[in-house]
């Protein structure tokens, strides 16, 4: 959930800087996608990208 929260913080970030935000219940979506999508594959690689990005 953590990692998905990251990922979808990112994108509305990144929406809004477009002027294109998306709705909380939008987002709520996004993030239930977001962690039914990690879940649905491999769990060893999960942190990789946290790591590299604060190596």
């Amino acid at each position: 959930m953590q990692k998905a929260r990251k990922d979808v913080a990112r994108l509305d970030h990144t929406m809004r800087l477009e002027n294109q935000a998306l709705l909380k219940s939008d987002l709520d979506a996004e993030q239930q996608r977001t962690i039914d999508l990690i879940l649905s594959g491999s769990l060893r690689g999960l942190w990789d990208e946290e790591r590299d990005h604060n190596a």
